[in-house]
């Protein structure tokens, strides 16, 4: 029953047979826009099982609906502050800081989902992250070590393993 309740509003009326304790119960799935779950009695090997009901309204949120939405936004104020921050963003990443609030600025920008936006200044401050001889910073900061190794990693460069541990 799960099952009908599962394929009814994809499939048209048909009837399968699920085996289920060796027996086979008849399972008829139909066609319909709005789901609906009612209260189902199942009695398998002398065990009754019931389902809850439940009555599951249409969503509003149709495509003629979603397309007649409109935003305040797309202003020509709001497109030029939005340049503007993406510019700062830029200018934040090429600029020069610390390689380690760097990576913690890239990790930022990639848990926020911005990561599309900067790809090519993110790629240009990890080439220089990861060909950068001088790796005191990492001396004895096990964060800085797991951050620069995985974001490296996900950006595709080859960082071995354990390369800047050192076992106290």
């Amino acid at each position: 029953m799960a099952l009908q309740a599962l394929f009814s509003p994809f499939l048209v009326s048909t009837t399968l047979l699920f085996p289920l304790h060796s027996s086979k119960i008849p399972v008829t799935l139909r066609n319909s826009k709005s789901t609906r779950c009612v209260a189902n009695v199942i009695t398998v090997d002398d065990h009754t099982i019931t389902r809850r009901s439940a009555n599951y309204l249409q969503s509003v949120w149709d495509y003629d609906f979603v397309q007649s939405l409109t935003s305040d936004y797309n202003e020509e104020k709001y497109v030029r502050q939005v340049d503007k921050l993406k510019d700062d963003v830029k200018c934040l990443i090429n600029g020069v800081m610390d390689p380690l609030a760097k990576l913690e600025l890239i990790d930022v920008i990639q848990r926020l989902g911005l990561k599309y936006l900067f790809e090519t200044e993110i790629k240009k401050a990890l080439d220089i992250i990861y060909k950068d001889s001088n790796i005191a910073w990492l001396s004895d900061d096990l964060f800085a070590i797991a951050l620069r190794f995985r974001l490296l990693r996900q950006h595709g460069y080859n960082v071995p393993q354990g390369k800047y541990l050192t076992v106290y």
